[in-house]
């Protein structure tokens, strides 16, 4: 098995350059390939997989993926499995990603898929059907659901991260979930946070109807939004984190 070394933020601006020209010499499909082809024990299976139905307006954000899972796979190398990409299952779940990754605008799905194809990859992670229904999942939402879910998964760094002024727990404030999760995503209104979590609930990832996040608890502190991911919901969050 070969090595792969970390990239200096030179080292990938040159490999863009090359593959941008490849792709303006010979076709946005090899250049993809080429992108890929560069991690050593992967980059054959995935030369194997990807054809020239990329299109024009996705070949930056491919080539930019492909570059940060080389990057991410210097670190993961002891824990990733390198014949995974070449069983049948291994190859579905790249070519939904890629599917997923020429379509996709918004920077919380492709993180998103990043570190699903990454956690995919894993050793540890052996179960197949299991990583078919979370892909379907992670194709099915929006960046907006992906936001929720994230913040459900760690309320207090979710807010410190994103240098929210979240009021202190004491003195208690009576309040209800919907005014915290308000809070934490103003971008967000009543309306759309409701429909939001109706598909999340929908789905198993968080217990509760919509209707439940009005009751009125006995604080506005971020502790209300504790225990709120199920069991099925914190094994989807924990793949679209970055392993």
């Amino acid at each position: 098995m070969g090595t792969i070394s970390p990239w200096s933020p030179e080292d990938r601006e040159r490999r863009k350059r090359e593959i941008t020209e490849i792709s303006n010499r010979d076709g946005i499909g090899i250049a993809i390939r080429t992108a890929f082809g560069g991690l050593p024990y992967i980059g054959s299976a995935i030369t194997e997989l990807v054809n020239v139905w990329i299109p024009n307006s996705s070949f930056e954000r491919l080539v930019d993926f492909s570059l940060d899972i080389g990057e991410a796979m210097a670190t993961l190398q002891p824990r990733i499995n390198p014949e995974y990409l070449r069983t049948e299952g291994g190859a579905f779940v790249l070519r939904s990603i890629l599917d997923g990754v020429a379509t996709t605008y918004q920077k919380e799905k492709l993180e998103a898929f990043r570190a699903f194809f990454l956690n995919s990859m894993l050793s540890e992670n052996t179960n197949q059907e299991k990583k078919e229904i979370l892909l379907r999942i992670v194709n099915d939402l929006t960046y907006s659901h992906i936001k929720v879910l994230k913040l459900l998964d760690s309320p207090a760094r979710f807010v410190a991260d994103r240098g929210i002024a979240y009021p202190a727990p004491y003195p208690p404030i009576p309040g209800s979930a919907m005014q915290i999760l308000g809070t934490c995503l103003p971008e967000l209104d009543e309306a759309i946070i409701s429909v939001l979590w109706g598909d999340i609930s929908s789905l198993g990832l968080v217990t509760g109807e919509p209707n439940s996040l009005r009751g009125l608890g006995s604080s506005t502190a971020l502790d209300q939004l504790f225990n709120r991911l199920t069991p099925f919901g914190r094994d989807f969050v924990k793949f679209i984190k970055m392993p």
